[in-house]
Order: C-alpha cells, then structure tokens, then sequence
C-alpha cells in the first residue's frame, strides 16, 4: 500500500506520495492557504486520499531546528499531527526529522532540474515533502 508524506508549512502543504510497493516517490501538489488553519489542511489531505486511494502511512515532516531543538511551530506540527491521527485512524501517521529538506529539494530544483527562482518557489514544498518521504523510505 501507499505512503503519503507531508511538508506542512504556515501557509503550504507540500504532497508527496509513493507507488504501491513503496519504492518510487513522486511529488505531486505543492498547496497554498492564506494562513495555517487546521480544517483546510485535514480537508486537503482528506481530498488526496479519496483522490489517490488508501494510504497505510502518512509521514509528516518534523520541525525541529538544526540544533534539535523544539520551536514554537514544532509544537503547531506535533498539535496537528494529533489531528491527523484522529481524523485517519486507520493509517499510520508519523513524524519524520525534516532538517536540511527544503535545501536539499532546493538543490535538487536548482542543479538537478535547472529551474530558476521564481520557479523553485512554486515546487520546493512538494520536493521537500518527497526528500522527507525517501528519507523515511530509505530508513526502513
């Protein structure tokens, strides 16, 4: 089965998702809200599911600093997650050290796809969120 992995931001939700032997991970949205509400996000992500069928593991990004340390956003994450847990009760969710993956998706942008700035900034999310779904991948 699946394996959805989320970057959530203030104002984005970056969308990932695997094949279903789990072994290719693609991006697939990059969303824009006008502010973090909690509803519009669980909506979204509901939205995906019936849009890409059953997900056994949900892998959200996990704000910590470079120093390991909590923020007040990782707080906000882990709050959510909760949220998430409650809404898909059916579906693993986890978080996963999000450190270092919007450079490495920048990078990846940049380097690997040669695209520009302004371009960057419209797909970074989503490649973030597929740098922290491999990441998870490459772990089991």
């Amino acid at each position: 089965m699946r394996a959805l992995g989320l970057d959530i931001g203030t104002k984005s939700l970056g969308v990932a998702i695997t094949d279903e032997n789990k072994s290719i991970v693609s991006p697939i949205a990059n969303l824009k809200f006008s502010a973090f509400v909690t509803n519009q996000y669980l909506e979204a992500i509901k939205n995906i599911i019936l849009k890409y069928g059953k997900f056994d593991t949900i892998v959200v990004g996990y704000p910590l600093k470079l120093n390991s340390l909590h923020s007040q956003w990782t707080d906000q994450v882990c709050f959510f997650v909760k949220q998430v847990q409650d809404a898909f009760p059916h579906q693993n969710v986890l978080l996963w050290d999000e450190r270092n993956s919007t450079k490495k998706a920048t990078e990846h942008l940049k380097f690997n796809l040669g695209l520009k700035s302004s371009q960057i900034k419209k797909h970074k999310d989503k490649f973030s969120a597929v740098v922290i779904l491999q990441d998870y991948l490459d772990s089991l």
